[in-house]
């Protein structure tokens, strides 16, 4: 997506008018969308993503620096992403996300042969990836010290890496039991992550039975994204049919999302029991950019908020996909929040190009004023070239 924040000279003009015309997409769906482009290792989309939430002031902007730092150091950037390192230890130095940077801190370090003074947890470090060449009882056993005893928790996640990287059953049985124990709050939250990181279906029914045991919503939610990195749609599916907590029911409807399980998504839609989780489907169908699904919804769809919510959700799917088929719905729709939901999904694709065809089309002043303030906003050879040619008009 081209860049919808640099203004053109002419947004001067309708200042007044376009203070709000910011993207208004939550920044919850926004920390999807990043970690999406992470799974699919679209580095620079994810930088530019996490770059901007590291802008909002908000209860993920820690995580938003981390991610913003990982992804910056896969796109060859280890400098920038010291410098985001050091921002979220002085931005936020109780974060629980402290430890994970500290780590990323020493694979940069690590990787760019920095040469400095060893640290006692570094060294240690060292000592625990050694491990990862050995699938004995005996580097279980150390791992098992590491992660059971009074070790800093980035030693512990890290032992918890390396023992999901084991063909050992003991080490199996080790992960599983820390999942399933609250006694460690931090290595447990680890184990559930490596056991999603983990994929396969032992691992799948360990995370089902940790789920089913525990009354904690910050474990159920870390195992729902375990199931995401699973690839385990079924599991999110059988989560949102039977869960009872609202919260926890739309965190697996938006796991599905970012899996583009779009099949399930429209089964749970039709659901009458999925009345009043229709709107975050909607979101979830948009996170995983199936436009034709979108399409179909605000086909059949009677409820007018829930079909313009549709329509302006296609602006985050592809214009290949999606644009011609906007401006035809703009065209054979006469509901005025329909054609304004197309305005924005457009804008939302920086689709200058069919901004351009209606504001020459559109009869009425409001609609069109409303379009011309979003081409205003993207920044685009077609729209300087439309801008120009108004103002070299001589009429």
């Amino acid at each position: 997506m081209q860049s919808i924040m640099r203004k053109i000279p002419l947004v001067l003009m309708f200042t007044a008018g376009i203070c709000g015309c910011a993207v208004a997409v939550g920044n919850n769906d926004v920390f999807s969308v990043g970690q999406k482009q992470l799974d699919e290792q679209q580095w620079q989309a994810a930088q530019t993503t996490f770059s901007t939430l590291a802008q909002n002031k908000g209860d993920k902007q820690d995580a938003a620096l981390y991610w913003l730092a990982y992804s910056q150091f896969k796109n060859n950037q280890p400098q920038a992403a010291l410098k985001t390192i050091g921002r979220l230890k002085k931005q936020f130095s109780t974060s629980r996300w402290l430890d994970d940077a500290q780590a990323l801190r020493v694979e940069i370090k690590d990787k760019s042969g920095d040469i400095g003074e060893i640290e006692d947890d570094e060294l240690k470090l060292y000592a625990i990836n050694a491990l990862m060449n050995s699938s004995s009882d005996k580097a279980v056993s150390l791992l098992s010290n590491i992660i059971n005893g009074d070790s800093s928790p980035r030693l512990a996640k890290r032992a918890m890496f390396v023992l999901s990287q084991m063909n050992n059953k003991q080490a199996f049985k080790l992960i599983s039991a820390t999942a399933a124990s609250d006694a460690k709050p931090v290595q447990q939250l680890e184990a559930i992550k490596v056991l999603g990181l983990m994929g396969d279906k032992k691992a799948t029914q360990v995370l089902q039975t940790v789920y089913s045991a525990t009354s904690n919503t910050d474990i159920k939610a870390k195992v729902l994204r375990s199931f995401m990195l699973a690839g385990e749609p079924e599991a999110l599916v059988a989560v949102a049919k039977t869960e009872q907590n609202g919260e926890l029911k739309n965190k697996a409807i938006k796991m599905l999302g970012n899996l583009s399980a779009t099949a399930p998504l429209l089964k749970l839609y039709q659901d009458p029991g999925f009345a009043d989780q229709r709107a975050t489907i909607i979101k979830s169908i948009a996170i995983g950019g199936d436009a034709e699904a979108l399409f179909s919804l605000v086909k059949t769809e009677s409820d007018p908020d829930l079909k313009v919510l549709a329509v302006r959700r296609l602006g985050l799917t592809s214009p290949s996909k999606s644009g011609e088929k906007l401006q035809k719905l703009y065209i054979d729709n006469n509901d005025t929040e329909v054609r304004e939901a197309v305005i924005r999904a457009l804008f939302l694709q920086s689709n200058a190009t069919a901004l351009i065809t209606i504001i020459k089309q559109e009869k009425d002043p409001q609609l069109k004023r409303k379009a011309l303030k979003k081409l205003t906003l993207i920044d685009s050879d077609e729209a300087i070239d439309y801008f120009s040619k108004i103002l070299n008009s001589q009429d």
